[in-house]
C-alpha cells in the first residue's frame, strides 16, 4: 500500500506484510495517517489478511506492559504455569538512584542487572541495553526503561 496514494486508487491485496512498529506508538499526523489507512483498508477488505495484526503488535511494543502482562499470567497460573519471568521494576523519568536502589530492594532484585528501553522496537534507541553490575552503576540508567535481574 502506498501512504500517499487514496485507499480507493489501490489496487486490492491479499497479504499486508508491514513495517509500522515505528508509527504504531508514535502519535505524528503521518503516522496517525497510515495506522488509519491500514484500519480502513481492513475494513473495506475484510478477507485480506495481515502479517502481525496492529492489534497484536500493540501488545509487545512496550517492554512495559509485556512485562505485566507476563506476570499476570505467572499469576494467574501459579505453579501450573510453564515459564519464568525475571522479577523486575520499572525505572520512570525522575526517578532519582536512591529511589531505584529502593525499588530493586523491595523487588528483591540483586545485581547484575540489565536495563532495556521501553519501548521495545521501532526507534533507533530500542536495542541499547545495558548491564548494571553494581549500585554506584545505578546513575548511569538511561530512563525510562525496564530493570531485570540479569541471569
Amino acid at each position: 500500500l502506498d501512504y500517499e496514494i487514496p485507499l480507493a486508487a489501490q489496487p486490492k491485496c491479499d497479504v499486508i506484510i508491514h513495517k509500522l512498529t515505528e508509527d504504531i506508538d508514535n502519535n505524528s499526523k503521518e503516522s496517525v495517517a497510515k495506522i488509519k489507512l491500514i484500519d480502513a483498508y481492513l475494513k473495506e477488505f475484510p478477507r485480506t489478511v495481515i502479517v502481525d495484526p496492529l492489534s497484536c503488535v500493540r501488545k509487545v511494543i512496550s517492554r512495559a506492559r509485556t512485562c505485566e502482562h507476563l506476570s499476570n499470567i505467572q499469576r494467574r497460573l501459579g505453579k501450573n504455569c510453564s515459564f519464568t519471568q525475571p522479577a523486575y521494576i520499572i525505572a520512570e523519568e525522575g526517578v532519582g538512584t536512591q529511589e531505584m536502589v529502593n525499588q530493586l530492594a523491595e523487588k528483591g532484585l540483586s545485581y547484575p542487572l540489565i536495563c532495556k528501553p521501553i519501548q521495545a522496537c521501532g526507534t533507533p534507541h530500542s536495542h541499547n541495553m545495558m548491564v548494571i553490575v553494581s549500585k554506584e552503576d545505578l546513575h548511569l540508567v538511561t530512563v525510562p526503561c525496564v530493570v531485570q535481574q540479569y541471569h
